[in-house]
């Protein structure tokens, strides 16, 4: 799977390595000078790529730093691999951070499967192996710190992710946010979609990857999302109870 990425980024141009995107001139020209950092690889687990357990990937927006910017070698798609298996939570240990939630949210969906299929209960740390993480926009203004980016950049970044997903074939898809939502609406053909009780906006799609690979697309806000569109009291449990439910619904467990 990592080589067919990897092909599938150098011919668009867009591998963390040798990076010639078309859009490039464009997007940095909505940069601060000098503050673009370019792509930087999908982190893809290990458990993941070998789909013992459901292949579960979470598309996010853009990335919240550029420490990588003066050093492309780092966030190969093996880099980004042996970093995100190396450190675990060691840099995010506050459990209100997008990657801890992130880890933990693995954790919850893939647990009764790990039970099941590899008879081990799956902690937060294991649960790194399982997961593979995206960016519906690959670049960063460095400039501007954990704000998301010109819209520019999304829109020019939205025509990669289609194949990107189709190549790694994931059987659940957790977007993170609106502007994930935005990059992926209209890809898939939708074969059914279900709102979460009381809740408009947060919602599961069936879709259908290829020919013969459908996948459950669970839609709702940003695990950090806060203020007047945030997460209510008790709310975040509700929609993580009815996405566990909603998954195995879709997902044979054994």
């Amino acid at each position: 799977m990592l080589d067919k990425l990897g092909r599938y980024y150098d011919e668009q141009g867009i591998s963390a390595v040798g990076f010639k995107c078309p859009h490039l001139e464009k997007c940095s020209s909505v940069c601060a000078p000098g503050q673009m950092a370019t792509a930087q690889a999908p982190y893809v687990g290990p458990g993941f790529e070998e789909g013992k357990l459901p292949r579960l990937l979470f598309v996010s927006s853009d990335t919240c730093d550029v420490w990588y910017k003066d050093h492309p070698e780092l966030v190969t798609l093996e880099g980004t691999r042996q970093r995100t298996l190396s450190d675990g939570l060691k840099y995010r240990k506050n459990p209100n951070t997008h990657w801890h939630q992130t880890f933990d949210f693995a954790r919850l969906l893939l647990a009764v499967f790990a039970k099941k299929r590899l008879g081990k209960i799956l902690t937060i740390n294991d649960a790194v192996e399982y997961f593979a993480h995206t960016r519906s926009v690959r670049c960063k203004d460095g400039s501007i710190g954990t704000r998301e980016g010109n819209v520019v950049l999304a829109n020019n970044c939205r025509n990669f992710l289609k194949r990107e997903i189709e190549i790694m074939t994931p059987d659940i898809i957790v977007v993170q946010g609106t502007r994930a939502k935005n990059a992926l609406g209209n890809s898939f053909p939708v074969i059914r979609q279900v709102f979460m009780p009381g809740y408009p906006n947060t919602f599961y799609q069936i879709v259908q990857l290829e020919a013969n690979h459908t996948a459950i697309m669970i839609v709702a806000k940003h695990p950090c999302a806060r203020g007047r569109n945030g997460w209510k009291r008790g709310e975040k449990k509700q929609f993580i109870d009815w996405a566990a439910k909603s998954v195995q619904e879709f997902t044979p467990v054994a």
